[in-house]
């Protein structure tokens, strides 16, 4: 049986360093540090075109922040019925193929059944 063991990173950024100027550079800082295939999972601090652009040979998952005109643009043209229920419960979905900073990505638009009853 194979054993897998976890690997961690860590860099503490300064309190004075933006997370949008810092997070992409951190990433590729790790990913030159480990010899296996893996994914970087952030929030949507970073998620901007030079970043993307600064890891376009890597693997990534982020949420897309709604200030970008065309991550807001999707939300508003989708509609509940539109969307393709999931398989947990109370959640639906829509996969978009978009283009942002020249870079090809795969979008998931979710909505909550839940959080909608709240707003």
């Amino acid at each position: 049986m194979t054993e897998i063991y976890p690997y961690f990173f860590f860099r503490g950024a300064s309190g004075n360093e933006s997370d949008k100027a810092v997070f992409s550079q951190i990433l590729v800082e790790y990913d030159k540090q480990i010899d296996f295939e893996s994914i970087m999972v952030a929030d949507s601090a970073l998620y901007s075109e030079s970043n993307l652009k600064l890891m376009s040979n890597m693997k990534w998952i982020s949420r897309v922040p709604l200030s970008i005109k065309k991550a807001k643009n999707l939300v508003k043209a989708f509609t509940s019925t539109e969307l393709k229920p999931s398989e947990i419960k109370g959640y639906s979905c829509q996969e978009e193929k978009v283009s942002y900073g020249g870079i090809g990505q795969r979008w998931l638009l979710v909505e909550s059944a839940e959080r909608k009853k709240q707003t």
